[in-house]
């Protein structure tokens, strides 16, 4: 799923489904397909803040690896909660927006999921029901 810049027609042609959206057409998503681009912009917005509030220095050699990082943690985080915010516009017109707020794993979860791509551990509950490798 890409926006309908222009870069992304030879790369969507090699790509198995590839869908767009065209923002400048009002166009944020696609109801025939589903698609959308909100997760990769939220992900690229995390990166961002990421370089701003942690990672200054981002050596271009390891660029791949912070990512890498962005992105594991994106994918193992779990909804908390939703809060609903209301706001009146200019025109008096009520706008309401509902957000999801995510958090974290807890960190022993992070840790199984992080361990079952290491080729060759075991990891096995102790008998105080912390985690060992045998």
């Amino acid at each position: 799923m890409t926006d309908g810049n222009p870069a992304y027609t030879a790369v969507g042609q090699q790509m198995q489904g590839h869908s767009k959206v065209i923002h400048s057409q009002v166009h944020h998503a696609d109801p025939i397909t589903g698609a959308h681009v909100n997760t990769a912009e939220a992900v690229i917005s995390t990166l961002r803040r990421a370089l701003i509030g942690v990672y200054h220095p981002l050596p271009p050699a390891h660029l791949q690896s912070y990512v890498d990082e962005i992105v594991w943690r994106w994918n193992h985080r779990e909804r908390a909660s939703e809060k609903t915010v209301q706001r009146v516009g200019r025109s008096g017109h009520v706008c309401t927006r509902t957000t999801t707020i995510w958090k974290p794993l807890p960190v022993v979860e992070q840790m199984r999921a992080l361990l079952q791509g290491a080729g060759g551990r075991q990891v096995r509950r102790s008998a105080s029901y912390g985690l060992r490798w045998p």
